[in-house]
């Protein structure tokens, strides 16, 4: 549930009531500050938010916290979200972390104490969505001839997700052999305008294929089935569902070289790139031609395997346990 004000609150305390230990469990922290433009308005929101955390630590409670990124994507505010950030470490007797270099990696705007780390890993999403589509159909669906080389960006369609060096890339290869491989992009936008651009770069190019809305539970299979390899050309990343995803329908990757992804990857079925420099996806790119064959598919599923959502939950709630005894 969404709690960003005081009376959200109280609707998750009354649903709280009668257990002797209630454990509020945050994970993304956007709520809070949503759609403020005034800064002394986002200050009051901090302070607001904050209150009401002390008053339930005050009544007996406990907080955990996931943190799924350094600071909210594209935040009005950077400075009031690190401090909102750093409040809520200060006060939770957990903070779960996806990947160990999470620590270094949110150092510069605020601090986890070691001892209330506790590092479990994102699950895959093996069976989570359907999976029935099969890769002939998939691409008929879509309009994708069989021996085209489909490359796929899937989710939200932001600036820091790097469609505009993808697009530059995949210009390149085109005009070297037009017509060989295809790029799909399908994701909802951002509706301030910052994209609206690259949409139009999208739409221009016969061989890109874009789907500017999101991407339906039941529709997914049918862009990752169809795809040989997935792009995230992001410029920075925490976590990345997405990779877990395409990992789970065995489908290898190109992702950024970050502490964060070589602890999910392995180059059986993953290439990776330096998103501080603009010509290394197309490296990337071009390097992962070696991924087309059913041996990186298979380690790319073998590998998403080993992150068992089961088995993550179990270890994440003995942890939380120990530290609630």
């Amino acid at each position: 549930m969404a709690l960003s004000s005081p009376a959200d609150f109280e609707t998750f305390r009354a649903a709280c009531d009668g257990q002797a230990t209630p454990i509020l469990h945050l994970h993304w922290t956007l709520e809070v500050l949503r759609g403020i433009e005034n800064e002394l308005e986002a200050r009051a929101a901090l302070a607001q938010f904050i209150h009401v955390l002390d008053q339930f630590v005050a009544a007996g409670g406990k907080i955990v916290w996931t943190i799924h990124n350094v600071l909210p994507h594209d935040c009005r505010f950077p400075e009031l979200e690190a401090r909102l950030q750093q409040e809520i470490v200060e006060r939770s007797i957990v903070v779960h972390v996806l990947t160990r270099s999470t620590s270094e990696a949110v150092a510069d705007q605020f601090e986890i104490p070691a001892s209330k780390i506790v590092h479990v890993a994102h699950p895959n999403y093996i069976d989570a969505y359907p999976n029935l589509v099969s890769r002939q159909q998939a691409r008929f669906d879509i309009g994708v001839e069989e021996d085209q080389i489909v490359y796929t960006l899937l989710g939200a369609i932001k600036p820091y997700k790097g469609l505009e060096e993808l697009l530059q890339a995949f210009d390149v290869l085109s005009a070297e052999d037009p017509g060989k491989r295809v790029l799909v992009v399908a994701g909802k936008p951002d509706a301030d305008g910052s994209v609206d651009e690259l949409l139009v770069q999208c739409e221009m190019n016969p061989y890109v294929h874009l789907r500017a809305e999101r991407v339906s539970d039941v529709d997914l299979q049918r862009y990752l089935n169809a795809a040989d390899i997935a792009v995230l050309p992001y410029r920075r990343s925490l976590n990345s569902g997405v990779l877990l995803l395409a990992m789970s329908f065995g489908l290898p990757a190109i992702v950024p070289a970050l502490s964060s992804t070589r602890e999910v990857i392995t180059e059986d079925f993953a290439v990776t790139f330096d998103p501080g420099h603009s010509d290394d996806l197309l490296r990337a790119m071009r390097t992962s031609d070696r991924l087309l064959n059913p041996a990186a598919r298979a380690a790319a599923r073998a590998r998403a395997e080993a992150f068992n959502a089961n088995t993550l939950s179990a270890h994440f709630f003995s942890e939380l346990r120990l530290r609630l005894a």
